[in-house]
């Protein structure tokens, strides 16, 4: 749990320190700011403004008074008059009486509501509209300071905020964790965080559960910065402020507060669903095709009620489908004076949808698409051929007999063939160095060895008698050193030895492992700023740190100075004492003659063992690769 934890808070720096994502928080906050700078009209003026107030006043005098209802129904006249009695008294009390003022506009308002049970309004979006205006001044009126708002330049800190949760298109508040889970699932199978233990899926988790937290925070400050600047130009306003909303044809009553409160929860629940479900997408890699599935029904999830509604199912594709995506108020509902029409999953129509929904549904497919091409991923690596469902385990891997027995039916890569009919065994404590030319699959041999990339492999492989059978327990149980795609480079050193060392639970000390490999005065340096040489001296150090079963280490020794090459050559060589297996690749035939105990040419897709001690022995590996290859060719 401790290592997993550990790897939860190293991805939550990693992509919390990734500029790019200030580009969706920018957005954001700039949708957000938008109405205020624009000072977009929120409707307060047209429901309780005094100038519109009069104009309807003085609008209703003159009909009543040229004879307009004198053939209308005897109550509508009556109820007429009364909406004009309201507004003359509303307009008759000062200004300081804002109670008394709202009390008669919201009896004016019941008013209309009793002309539409009667009959004699038409027209109205909802019939609960009506209803909605009139308990909202009526709640407007309780307040202690009774106000409206006529533009968003206008309102306090947290009715900005109440009101842009229904203003600010929908998309907005997932362009944060859709950023956030690209930033974080980066080349996720080839990060540290991949390897140990955990293995590619408790990374995803680790990286699924950062993702919402990292979102989390992001919203907050998308949320705080609008506030803080509302703040100061309006003040904050009063959280009791009334919102009234029409919610599955029923009236719904609350307060800004509480609305932003059922915002950040609903946020909070609908982002560690989002990232939860790009974590196991990119579990997809191990052939979860559910996975893509859920993905899939969740995006189409809330099309369902439309697509219900019509007989011809492309017709609302093309044609309904946005508000689906850009419009906030079909979840909760933002703070508002004109709520005329229901708040529902479906809201309504618009032509954009063309562009946005085939584009999300084409997302899905392509996903599901891609799980299905990995779903041979497990026998692309056909290590269990013959050899049973026997799985290593940790005690396995402890074993004190743990001869690495390979044996090699095909291995290839985009067709192209790299190994043939081979066999080879591996004690434990063995130094193996790997030589090939340029291009002839090492590298690919070596992923393949660990369970990366994408060679096709048949054969078996086993570790103290048990097979390696999946790619989770063989990362497990390898580390591959292949390039520094496996750093991060915003983080120190200090960093990666310590998530090493979280990852494999080991008991080492992250100061004396850096002490060991010379880079005990870079522990707190980001990798951008080490040499290229001592990058390489970070990845080996790590390699060493792990204590991992068998060090799988392409070009070991590039970009380091003899010195260096000494240091790194006696730790290979401590790491070997201590029962682990080494198999290193490199052109460096000088270093592999001093190191290893015996060394194996890729040769016309066949291996050849030389030696038994190649290590300190007279064999020239220089002569033999001019001869073996040089007849290769």
């Amino acid at each position: 749990m401790m290592a997993w934890l550990r790897v939860v808070q190293a991805q939550i720096r990693v992509t919390a320190r990734n500029k790019l994502l200030l580009v969706p928080i920018v957005l954001t906050i700039m949708a957000l700011l938008l109405p205020v700078a624009l000072a977009l009209p929120t409707g307060g003026a047209y429901i309780a403004g005094r100038d519109a107030v009069e104009t309807q006043q003085t609008f209703l005098s003159e009909q009543l008074s040229s004879g307009a209802y004198r053939t209308a129904p005897a109550k509508l006249v009556e109820l007429k008059q009364q909406e004009v009695s309201y507004l003359q008294e509303a307009l008759a009390l000062p200004i300081e009486d804002a109670a008394g003022y709202f009390s008669a506009l919201a009896r004016r308002a019941r008013t209309v509501e009793e002309e539409h049970e009667h009959g004699y309004v038409q027209g109205a979006e909802n019939e609960l509209s009506f209803a909605a205006n009139a308990l909202l001044l009526e709640r407007i009126a309780l307040l202690g300071a009774p106000e409206v708002y006529d533009t968003a330049a206008d309102m306090p800190a947290i009715y900005l905020l109440a009101f842009s949760i229904g203003s600010t298109p929908y998309i907005f508040w997932y362009l944060v964790p859709v950023a956030v889970m690209a930033i974080a699932g980066r080349r996720l199978d080839r990060r540290l965080v991949s390897q140990g233990r955990m293995g590619i899926r408790g990374s995803a988790c680790a990286t699924g559960l950062a993702g919402a937290l990292v979102s989390l925070a992001c919203l907050l400050i998308c949320l705080i910065i609008p506030f803080v600047i509302a703040s100061m130009r309006n003040g904050m306003g009063d959280p009791s402020y009334p919102v009234v909303l029409i919610r599955d044809n029923t009236l719904v009553s609350t307060t800004v507060g509480v609305q932003i409160a059922a915002f950040l929860a609903l946020q909070t629940a609908i982002y560690i669903a989002l990232c939860s479900i790009a974590a196991a997408v990119l579990m997809c890699k191990g052939g979860s095709v559910a996975a893509a599935i859920i993905m899939t029904l969740l995006i189409a999830a809330p099309l369902f009620e439309l697509y219900y509604a019509h007989d011809v199912p492309w017709a609302p594709l093309l044609t309904s489908l946005l508000p689906t995506y850009l419009n906030s108020a079909s979840v909760l509902g933002g703070a508002s004076y004109l709520n005329t029409s229901d708040i529902a999953l479906v809201t309504g129509a618009g032509g954009a949808h063309a562009i946005i929904v085939p584009l999300m549904w084409g997302a899905a497919a392509l996903g599901f698409a891609n799980t299905v091409s990995m779903m041979p991923s497990q026998r692309r690596w056909g290590w269990c051929s013959g050899i049973g469902d026997r799985a290593i385990s940790g005690t396995n891997i402890t074993s004190p007999t743990r001869v690495f027995d390979i044996v090699f039916d095909t291995v290839a890569y985009r067709r192209n063939p790299i190994l043939n009919k081979a066999h080879v065994q591996i004690q434990p404590g063995e130094i193996i160095g790997l030589i090939a030319p340029n291009g002839a699959g090492k590298t690919t041999l070596l992923q393949a060895l660990n369970g990366t990339g994408h060679a096709t492999v048949r054969g078996s492989l086993q570790l103290g008698g048990f097979p390696l059978c999946d790619r989770s327990t063989m990362r497990t149980t390898v580390f591959l050193l292949s390039d520094s795609e496996l750093l991060f480079p915003a983080q120190t050193v200090r960093f990666h030895l310590e998530l090493t060392i979280a990852l494999w639970e080991t008991s080492k000390n992250a100061r004396e492992e850096a002490e060991r490999f010379d880079l005990a005065e870079y522990l707190n340096t980001p990798v951008h700023k080490l040499s290229q040489g001592n990058r390489q001296l970070l990845l080996l150090c790590m390699a060493c740190t792990s204590n991992a079963s068998i060090l799988l280490l392409d070009e070991p020794m590039n970009a380091l100075d003899p010195l260096h090459v000494e240091l790194v050559s006696t730790a290979l060589r401590e790491h070997a004492t201590r029962g682990a297996i080494v198999v290193i690749s490199s052109h460096m035939l000088w270093d592999l003659e001093t190191l290893c105990d015996r060394t194996l040419f890729i040769a016309e897709q066949h291996v050849i063992e030389i030696g038994g001690e190649t290590s300190g022995s007279d064999i020239n590996l220089n002569d033999i690769y001019r001869r073996i290859y040089q007849h290769a060719t």
